[in-house]
């Protein structure tokens, strides 16, 4: 069975969801939601340290180092409304409910890869806010649904804004695949809570290492 262990990562990442290490030639799976500040190359060397027998954790760390950034794979012209959708202000998404805690708004694009992968995957996306109501949860947020290569889905990968007014915020979402992902579908949400909400759109990228770091670090002789 997959070896699990509580994670403690650097600091910047406050709001971490789940990790889990793995025996050999066993797919990692986590999902993490990142606050502002967070670094890849930060993020590979705290992955590396949490995953990784205390023993191994430099070999683990420089195979999660070589993780560098891909292409943002989103396409300008291809975002669509969701629900109610949005208003542009230049290349601002610009989601408005004013008084109304009912409507759903928001911007979303789906990202289909020609190959399926266990690259890990990692979406960004600011915002700012006006007068929004209700409680910091997913209604307001970088909202994440992924379907596998096997068709299985991963719904509700998130990471919610600050409620109330702020100037733009910064929210990231990594996600670790337990299995090869198809499709990844993005949403920028401000659904069931009042106010105002800009997104500059988002950033979505696949990371060259992939996914089933664990077998390779098997072989390097770190597990």
């Amino acid at each position: 069975p997959a070896l699990k262990r509580r994670a403690i990562l650097d600091r910047p990442f406050r709001d971490l969801a789940r990790v889990s290490s793995c025996a050999p030639g066993v797919a990692l799976s986590a999902t993490l939601r990142v606050e502002p500040h967070m670094n890849l190359r930060i993020l590979s060397h705290s992955l590396a340290l949490a995953l990784a027998p205390t023993t191994h954790a430099a070999v683990m760390k420089r195979t999660l180092a070589t993780a560098a950034t891909g292409d943002n794979l989103p396409r300008a012209d291809a975002w669509r409304g969701f629900e109610t959708g949005f208003t542009r202000e230049g290349d601002t998404f610009v989601c408005d409910n004013d008084g109304d805690a009912k409507t759903h708004r928001g911007a979303a694009q789906a990202v289909t890869f020609d190959s399926p992968s266990l690259a890990p995957i990692v979406t960004e996306v600011w915002s700012k806010a006006g007068g929004v109501g209700g409680s910091r949860d997913g209604d307001y947020s970088i909202y994440l649904d992924l379907v596998h290569a096997d068709g299985t889905p991963l719904w509700g990968q998130t990471a919610p804004f600050a409620v109330g007014t702020h100037d733009w915020e910064r929210r990231q979402v990594v996600v670790l695949p337990a299995k090869p992902v198809k499709s990844v579908t993005m949403n920028l949400l401000l659904r069931k809570q009042s106010g105002k909400a800009s997104f500059p759109g988002a950033t979505l990228r696949r990371l060259a290492a992939e996914g089933a770091v664990c077998a390779r670090a098997a072989r390097a002789g770190a597990l």
